[in-house]
């Protein structure tokens, strides 16, 4: 089994189309090799996140394993969460992370109905949580290439650093199979970011193309 060979560099609410690619400003292109059939993705990240990395989130039991890779500044601390170690970092965070399922034991080629569940899973977690209305940055659900992603994002205060969490996450199908892309920054000092945040990881959702079927 081959995980995520990773990366190759490259230069350079609504429904997207390949014609309709617009490239974000200071940006660049990868492609991503997942494992096995699962083909490549590829897509269009800031200039500023120059180091990446792959590793196995092993969890307690078997099926919930991930397969993460991740980009970041080498400026930044490189951290590999797992089941057996996994914390609060207490320095600068401003990352992407690509996740899927570690072991392809249930491929179901067109599966996608979960998708369209997931915004609504959102929404009850979010109130099961007590969440406030200032606290969700994004709920929505909208396909680029044809291909339906679920993008929901939120923040939050988190007393035991001292800073603010803003987290997005676009979550959709390749062979049946759920990927996510995790967009992450804690806040350092006063400035206000959850807007620009919210776009720019909008303006990277939209370059995302895979070389497989859903």
């Amino acid at each position: 089994m081959r995980i995520l060979l990773f990366v190759l560099f490259l230069s350079a609410c609504c429904n997207i189309k390949e014609e309709q690619l617009i490239i974000p400003a200071h940006s660049k292109k990868v492609v991503a090799r997942l494992m096995d059939s699962l083909g490549t993705v590829t897509l269009y990240i800031p200039e500023r996140f120059d180091t990446s990395f792959t590793w196995i989130h092993w969890s307690d039991n078997s099926p919930s394993d991930l397969t993460k890779c991740r980009f970041q500044s080498k400026k930044d601390v490189i951290f590999k969460e797992s089941g057996f170690f996994y914390e609060m970092r207490e320095d600068s965070v401003d990352q992407l992370t690509i996740s899927y399922p570690a072991h392809l034991s249930e491929i179901k080629d067109g599966h996608t109905a979960w998708i369209r569940q997931m915004n609504e899973q959102f929404r009850i977690f979010s109130a099961t949580e007590g969440r406030k209305a200032d606290e969700i940055l994004i709920d929505t659900s909208f396909t680029v290439r044809d291909r339906l992603f679920s993008v929901t994002g939120t923040r939050f205060y988190a007393r035991a650093i001292k800073r603010t969490l803003y987290e997005l996450n676009a979550v959709t199908a390749v062979r049946g199979l759920p990927i996510k892309f995790e967009f992450k920054i804690i806040q350092q000092g006063e400035y206000l970011i959850s807007e620009k945040f919210v776009s720019d990881a909008i303006d990277v959702i939209k370059t995302i193309g895979f070389s497989t079927h859903i």
